[in-house]
């Protein structure tokens, strides 16, 4: 049997962080107390990016926090020069 690549098991660790989020986000409600919230896009600069949690070909998945509710999520990331190489652009569109 072969034993499993490093992006294995970075996906394996990133599926069980996503677990672990996942049921700290079921005991914990955020809420919002107008709607401008929900009309403001999210940007780069509202967020801490920690550790490295994998990559792929094509993008690199980061541990990040959102500074203004500490809300712990994971961010993936993929160069503008890739969505046009590869063509992504309606994908990420949806």
């Amino acid at each position: 049997m072969k034993s499993p690549s490093k992006v294995d098991l970075a996906a394996q660790r990133c599926r069980q962080l996503c677990q672990s989020l996942k049921s700290l986000v079921l005991k914990e409600t955020v809420s919002t107390t107008t709607t401008e919230n929900d009309d403001k896009k999210l940007t780069i600069s509202d967020f801490s990016i920690g550790k490295l949690l994998g990559k792929g070909k094509f993008s690199r998945v980061y541990l990040a926090k959102d500074k203004k509710t500490g809300f712990i999520c994971a961010m993936k990331t993929i160069k503008k020069e890739t969505i046009r190489k590869e063509m992504f652009e309606q994908q990420l569109s949806r």
